[in-house]
């Protein structure tokens, strides 16, 4: 089950833009065939090591440009894992035209996720750099930090690498810092909750006393 507690990569894209052959080319073994822990739906699930950290590498179902409205199960699932899967998200074109989706109709995608997730880390990637770019598609203008990869050859695949173990390292580091965060806030919280423990057990250990000596006062007077 893809974990909602580690690094990820979440391919992001229209679909058949080659987000599960990315997936297949980036991960250190062979991916597996995994649920999200939000749906019972399958996706395809590979990881990545950085140094001794391991790291997921996930794909998503592929989504078009239109309103959430008109969006369907699979396409919402993909904005969920970009909600609740913490990382780095690859945004994958295929200018090749074999994916169904143009050029144009990507980059409003891109835009789209880029407004809706502006505070996320992005890698964005072009596809199949082996094949022939489908007519028209030069007139779009792609972000300027765009990396081509082919799958099938392997080209761009070790400048991928890089940028994502560059990411990953930060993103590791901020986890580390996270973790020893809420260790200390559990600390302090045991700590106080030992220390009225024992105030507790002080002040009913004072008031047996101060009632025995009262008990006994009562009997004397008496």
């Amino acid at each position: 089950t893809v974990r909602a507690d580690v690094p990820t990569v979440v391919l992001v894209g229209a679909p058949n833009v080659g987000k599960s052959s990315i997936v297949n080319k980036l991960s250190s073994g062979k991916p597996e065939i995994c649920n999200y822990p939000f749906t019972t739906r399958s996706i395809t699930l590979g990881h990545i090591y950085v140094g001794p950290f391991k790291h997921q590498v996930t794909d998503t179902p592929g989504i078009l440009w239109r309103s959430d409205d008109c969006r369907n199960e699979m396409e919402m699932l993909t904005l969920t894992a970009l909600d609740f899967l913490p990382g780095v998200a690859l945004f994958v074109f295929d200018l090749t035209g074999e994916s169904g989706t143009t050029a144009r109709n990507q980059l409003n995608i891109w835009n789209e996720l880029q407004s809706r997730y502006p505070q996320r880390r992005w890698i964005n990637v072009v596809t199949k750099k082996d094949l022939p770019r489908e007519k028209g598609s030069d007139g779009v203008e792609l972000p300027a930090d765009v990396i081509h990869v082919s799958s099938s050859t392997g080209e761009g695949m070790d400048s991928l690498l890089l940028r994502l173990e560059s990411h990953l390292t930060d993103l590791q580091a901020e986890f580390e810092e996270l973790a020893e965060e809420k260790a200390q806030i559990k600390a302090e919280e045991e700590a106080q909750k030992q220390r009225e423990e024992e105030e507790k057990v002080k002040h009913d250990r004072l008031t047996a006393e101060a009632t025995t000596k009262r008990g006994g006062c009562y009997i004397e007077t008496f």
